[in-house]
């Protein structure tokens, strides 16, 4: 009994540290795979995983940042010289912002969801990676 309480409470705890996010650019009608990009913060850890497809459309690149939190931000990639942050999430409004161009920010509309719809998610992502290799001549 003593066991099963104990792996009751470590399920519970580690059940609700990722929070997932969806994020993609306004769209009328469909969201565009190329310009998705998926979050999840781990609080246990303070780590924050990026996935997003690469440049040229062909590789799923997953990069892991150590993230801060403020009462209205999730924010990482802190510049020193510049004393700015390159990425913040809104609490409030789960609008992405990617200043990684600090003369033209990408603003991203987001979507709370489940471990399994982010599973799903990154596997899109890699199918259409998959299909753009696929369609290359040589």
């Amino acid at each position: 009994m003593k066991n099963l309480l104990f792996i009751t409470l470590l399920f519970s705890t580690t059940a609700f540290t990722n929070i997932n996010l969806i994020c993609d650019k306004p769209y009328y009608f469909f969201p565009d795979l190329e310009q998705r990009v998926l979050l999840s913060f781990d609080s246990t850890e303070n780590i924050v995983s990026r996935i997003n497809l690469s440049n040229n459309l062909m590789e799923v690149l997953d990069r892991k940042h150590t993230y801060a939190v403020t009462n209205e931000y999730y924010k990482w990639g802190y510049l020193q010289s510049e004393f700015v942050y390159l990425y913040t999430v809104n609490r409030s409004t789960l609008e992405y912002i990617n200043s990684y161009m600090p003369s033209s920010p990408e603003f991203y509309k987001c979507k709370k969801i489940d471990d399994i719809e982010y599973q799903d998610a990154k596997k899109d992502l890699e199918d259409y990676s998959q299909k753009v290799k696929d369609k290359r001549k040589i």
